[in-house]
């Protein structure tokens, strides 16, 4: 029983220390994986919508862009070009408006 507290005194002794430097690392790693990542954490985020609306609105349409789905075939079975950045619509004539556009 003396081993079991003797440890926990340990852990609780050391943990002050060793935990800021890790989360230091792990925040830099993090950076060095995704540098755009810069969101606002929970407790940040009303503050940001009313302070700085545009970086709120600028995380969300980032966050938005980030679950965009996946294209989906046409109608036809074919799936849209989407890496040429160009996509032609074409409409039959009887779905045209009268003047011909």
């Amino acid at each position: 029983m003396a081993l079991v507290i003797g440890g926990i005194a340990v852990l609780l002794a050391v943990f002050p220390f060793v935990y800021p430097r890790w989360r230091r690392w792990e925040i830099a790693r993090e950076k060095r994986r995704n540098p755009r990542r810069a969101s606002a954490g929970g407790l940040i985020a009303p503050f940001d919508e009313v302070f700085h609306p545009t970086a709120y609105s600028a995380n969300l349409l980032w966050e938005a862009e980030q679950s965009m789905p996946a294209a989906t075939p046409d109608a036809d079975g074919t799936c849209p070009d989407l890496a040429s950045g160009h996509i032609r619509i074409s409409l039959p004539e009887s779905d045209r408006t009268p003047d011909g556009h």
